[in-house]
């Protein structure tokens, strides 16, 4: 049986666009109501302007509570 424990996150950051092998992407940090923190990178983004593009998109969607 899928045992999936889903929480709300309580805080989260976004950090700047790295170069990522050949390409570019940024980490997302969310905090949970139990303390732990997962971090997730989001990359393949062709260019630095299209990855700060979608960097700008997930910071609204935390901000107005939308992300997944």
């Amino acid at each position: 049986m899928l045992d999936i424990n889903l929480q709300n996150y309580v805080e989260w950051r976004v950090a700047q666009v790295i170069p990522v092998r050949q390409s570019f992407g940024y980490r997302v940090y969310l905090k949970y109501q139990d303390g732990s923190e997962k971090s997730q990178l989001k990359s393949g983004f062709k260019t630095k302007k299209e990855a700060m593009k979608a960097r700008d998109i997930t910071t609204a969607e935390l901000y107005n509570g939308t992300y997944i």
